[in-house]
């Protein structure tokens, strides 16, 4: 199944369901589409008047240019972690002879479908070895489970990654479905994770709108087993598909943004 709204194609309606956007943003974005053409990558959201650091870093991991140039644009792989992918994929694209700088910059550039075609073997290989994915995020400076999201993005550019369970158990929660209306600060309640980015996790509640709880609000979080990871990772804590007990910390009906606390 595919994952993710198309930034250049999506209506204003379908835009607006995404978490961290309104009816108001997401009519911006239709309009400054209309008016400048297609976006060419997701960082170029930015240029959307209303669209600020805090406001991109919550939307863009449910957008894809599927269109672009560079196919990372089309994997919830958060622009920021573009560095990380590029540095794995150039060190598996490289003779076993050779040497190579897993921490040099490569932040700037593109990596295309061919790419991804031809190193989709080695992708799966470490995909759920343990150990290679420790190996390779101790020399990226990264957390394994930061670097298996990422891998698993990189296997199926486009696709769910997230696995079956993950939607029955959300599907669980809605028997009892609510609105973002009905919700009051200081309400517990129980969701599935949907998503899980460097700021913090996305979790469905059942009110068709995914709420966030954001990295500063984990309190109550486990070690880290990564020895340098700082700040505190959420991939060390919270996968897809996993069930939570949350609070609710404010609601915006107005943005149609719901925050929650443990």
């Amino acid at each position: 199944a595919q994952v993710g709204a198309n930034l250049n194609t999506s209506s204003q309606s379908l835009l607006s369901r995404i978490p961290g956007l309104g009816p108001s943003l997401a009519g911006k974005i239709v309009r400054h589409r209309d008016e400048c053409g297609s976006f060419a990558e997701r960082s170029a959201l930015k240029n959307v008047p209303g669209v600020g650091a805090k406001t991109f870093e919550q939307i863009i991991g449910f957008l894809r240019v599927p269109d672009a140039k560079d196919v990372l644009e089309h994997t919830s792989v958060h622009p920021e972690s573009y560095g990380i992918a590029r540095r794995l994929l150039k060190t598996l694209d490289i003779a076993e002879s050779s040497v190579v700088d897993l921490t040099a910059d490569e932040d700037v550039g593109t990596t295309s479908m061919d790419v991804l075609r031809r190193l989709k073997p080695k992708l799966s290989e470490i995909k759920d070895d343990i150990t290679a994915l420790k190996s390779y995020a101790a020399q990226l400076r990264c957390h394994h489970l930061t670097l298996r999201d990422i891998v698993s993005d990189l296997c199926a550019p486009g696709e769910d990654v997230r696995g079956a369970d993950a939607g029955s158990r959300a599907n669980a929660l809605r028997t009892h479905a609510l609105t973002i209306d009905a919700l009051t600060p200081g309400d517990a309640i129980t969701g599935v994770v949907r998503n899980v980015v460097p700021f913090g996790i996305f979790v469905d509640i059942g009110v068709g709108r995914d709420a966030l709880l954001h990295v500063t609000a984990m309190q109550k979080q486990p070690s880290s087993s990564f020895a340098g990871a700082k700040p505190f990772d959420p991939h060390s804590a919270y996968a897809v598909g996993q069930t939570v007990q949350v609070i609710i910390h404010d609601v915006d009906t107005s943005r149609h943004r719901i925050s929650l606390r443990l």
